[in-house]
């Protein structure tokens, strides 16, 4: 069986799930390069903290504006509520699952009232409103969750939900990325910082 219209909210549903996962890896990766750091008990120069603390918020702002994106309550967007709205509408067998009190409680009011806050001061602590990444994550995972009950191959064949092998790979591949970036960067400073030594002799 062939949905055209459930197929194309599917897509474009775990491309945003899948996405906001990589924010969050990222943000992994950075801190576990930071504790190595610590560990080997070298210093950070002071221009690389700020820069890793401009990455760190502006990623932070992606991954909790993917999230706000996914679960706001639009008629016109596709996000995970229109997407069961649909299904619900033309197959009357499907049945939805509900996010916890506490996700529920973040994305109802936490979250919105971040949003407003960065589009004018791009920032995810403003006011009295603040969310941990850790909270962000749960709620990412609640929302793959019921993203995931909404995959009915009866429906189209052709979906399938996220398994945690698909979020295990994306860990392993950012972690790498993230890594080679890093030591790719090294390497150049290193060069660079060479050759001006040998311009100079």
């Amino acid at each position: 069986m062939i949905d055209e219209e459930y197929f194309r909210r599917y897509l474009e549903l775990r491309e945003m799930i899948e996405s906001g996962y990589v924010d969050y890896f990222i943000l992994e990766s950075i801190e576990g390069y930071n504790q190595l750091v610590q560990e080997s008990q070298k210093a950070l120069p002071k221009d690389s903290l700020n820069v890793i603390g401009h990455i760190i918020e502006v990623i932070k702002d992606d991954l909790g504006l993917t999230i706000w994106k996914l679960t706001e309550n639009s008629s016109d967007a596709n996000r995970i509520g229109t997407l069961e709205k649909y299904l619900k509408e033309k197959y009357q067998n499907f049945s939805s699952i509900s996010y916890s009190p506490k996700t529920k409680n973040l994305l109802t009011k936490s979250l919105s009232e971040i949003r407003k806050h960065s589009l004018a001061h791009n920032s995810l602590q403003k006011g009295n409103t603040s969310i941990s990444i850790t909270s962000l994550k749960e709620s990412l995972d609640e929302i793959k969750g019921k993203f995931n009950s909404s995959c009915k191959m009866q429906y189209d064949s052709r979906v399938s939900p996220i398994e945690d092998s698909e979020i295990f790979s994306l860990q392993f591949h950012v972690s790498m990325g993230f890594r080679w970036m890093i030591e790719n960067s090294v390497v150049q400073i290193q060069q660079k910082a060479r050759g001006i030594d040998n311009a100079q002799i």
